[in-house]
């Protein structure tokens, strides 16, 4: 319900993007690095995720914190699949495999 609410306000953002995307992004790109690697990983799943998790849901997981059981089952399923296709589109030997979430009080 929450994420419905301030869905509804992401048009009035900067730029027409969501803060909240914003952060959920750059916090992908933070974690995959600079080397070219890391940007393709970085870009890969940024694509896949921004079509597999809605605005309102994710909004609504990051209302709940990293650690939530909501925020764990909503990015944590999102991120297995988007890393098993970026895996296969980049090559990598080794698995991608979903940031265990250190505890972060709520953003609210």
């Amino acid at each position: 319900m929450f994420g419905k609410t301030l869905y509804a306000c992401t048009a009035k953002a900067p730029g027409g993007k969501s803060p909240f995307r914003k952060l959920f992004e750059a916090d992908i790109r933070q974690r995959f690095g600079t080397d070219t690697a890391g940007k393709q990983g970085a870009d890969c799943m940024i694509g896949r995720l921004r079509t597999s998790i809605s605005e309102p849901d994710l909004i609504n997981a990051q209302m709940d914190g990293e650690g939530t059981p909501g925020y764990d089952h909503l990015v944590g399923t999102r991120w297995a699949a988007a890393a098993h296709a970026c895996n296969k589109i980049l090559g990598y030997d080794k698995s991608i495999r979903a940031p265990h979430a250190e505890p972060r009080p709520p953003i609210h």
